[in-house]
């Protein structure tokens, strides 16, 4: 039996070598995708219920052949590595018990190191018959030989005249006894012949999930799985164990793979993490700050009685508001008078102005001036993100006009 499954070993070498470089002639690299075919049985071929069918079939993979699924009637039925995991090209036996009559379609497929699929190699086995039970063996009893019985004849008696003849002896009775009847004898109940059950393939458990799915730039996330009954587990592309975690921090949205190779079927899960833009916390700039005039009088008849303040203010996000702030000191003393705000006005590109004219002042101190005060103003500007910056303080002088 090994010298023939030797023999066998070497005939199929030799035909895939043969395969092979017939293929190599024309290309540099073997097939990558795994190959299957089944040898025994062959396609159409009858047997019994109960019987035990041998599914001998060979694979090769270029990544090494892992494992070998076997299905009937597109169930799969058992699934296991070959003698030699890991081997290019190897041969592996299976067996199969057929239960009840009819026709069955036996399916493998092969799969290498890195969870590729080879093609499906098919055979159809048709399934006659009825389970055999042990037959029945009813004793046969012999009949019993008759026993012989007889009468003896009885001596003659003397006559002192004359000598009779004797008379004739009679032929002996054979009275045979009844044959006996045999007792029936009642059949034993058939036992049935044990049937090989394969064990069930549980079905895979696989859960993947991140903690937070959606990140700004420079942040991390957790990617989590948990996956029972497989043989396997790839997270995008690389092997990892059943359970785990990684810490992942992408620059751009991405979407992560797992890919779960089991016996009961293969299973993709995948989780994608959307990258936002850093939040904003830069506030406006103020590139510049001027005033119309400097001093100004309480009336115009000295000169002008109000100025104009213009800031340059810009923001990549944009600029919601521009607000000047102002009051008046009085001397002497000095005498601080309230602050008071002014929303400043675009006027064009990143110009904002606001007017302040002898009302505005008096509203912060009245009167604003006697001989000579100060105006104090600031700047404030906000983005569409509401982040704020704020100027230094800037002065201008306030004189009384006296003709």
């Amino acid at each position: 039996m090994q010298r023939l499954s030797l023999l066998w070993r070497l005939f199929t070498s030799f035909l895939l070598i043969i395969l092979f470089g017939t293929g190599l002639s024309c290309t540099t690299q073997p097939p990558a995708v795994p190959r299957v075919w089944i040898d025994i049985p062959k396609d159409g071929t009858e047997v019994k219920v109960g019987t035990t069918v041998s599914v001998v079939s060979h694979a090769y993979a270029r990544n090494g052949v892992a494992e070998i699924m076997l299905s009937v009637n597109g169930e799969p039925y058992r699934r296991e590595p070959p003698s030699e995991p890991g081997a290019s090209f190897t041969q592996i036996g299976q067996e199969w018990v057929p239960e009840k009559p009819g026709e069955y379609i036996l399916q493998v497929r092969a799969y290498d190191s890195k969870g590729q699929a080879s093609n499906m190699a098919v055979v159809r086995v048709i399934v006659v018959g009825e389970v055999a039970l042990a037959p029945t063996v009813t004793p046969t009893i012999p009949p019993l030989k008759p026993t012989l019985t007889f009468t003896p004849t009885p001596p003659p008696t003397p006559t002192p005249t004359f000598t009779p003849i004797p008379p004739l002896t009679p032929t002996p009775t054979f009275t045979p006894k009844p044959t006996a009847t045999p007792t029936p004898t009642r059949k034993p109940t058939p036992t049935p012949t044990s049937t090989f059950t394969p064990t069930p393939i549980p079905p895979v458990q696989v859960n993947f999930w991140v903690e937070r799915d959606t990140i700004a730039s420079g942040e991390c996330t957790v990617l989590h799985w948990d996956v029972e009954h497989a043989t396997a587990v790839y997270l995008d592309g690389e092997g990892v164990v059943g359970h785990g975690t990684r810490q992942v921090c992408p620059a751009s949205t991405t979407t992560y793979r797992l890919h779960v190779v089991a016996p009961a079927g293969d299973v993709d899960r995948s989780v994608t993490v959307v990258v936002t833009a850093p939040p904003d916390t830069t506030p406006p700039t103020i590139a510049k700050i001027a005033h119309s005039a400097d001093p100004i009088y309480d009336k115009p008849a000295c000169g002008p009685n109000s100025v104009t303040i213009t800031a340059w203010v810009s923001d990549p996000s944009g600029v919601s508001r521009v607000e000047l702030s102002y009051r008046v000191v009085r001397s002497p003393g000095p005498t601080y008078g309230q602050w008071r705000t002014l929303v400043m006005n675009p006027v064009g590109g990143d110009k904002y102005q606001a007017t302040v004219g002898q009302n505005e002042l008096q509203s912060s101190l009245n009167p604003p001036v006697y001989s000579t005060s100060t105006i104090e103003y600031y700047i404030r500007a906000w983005d569409t993100r509401n982040n704020v910056i704020q100027s230094g303080i800037t002065t201008i002088t306030l004189k009384a006009c006296v003709i």
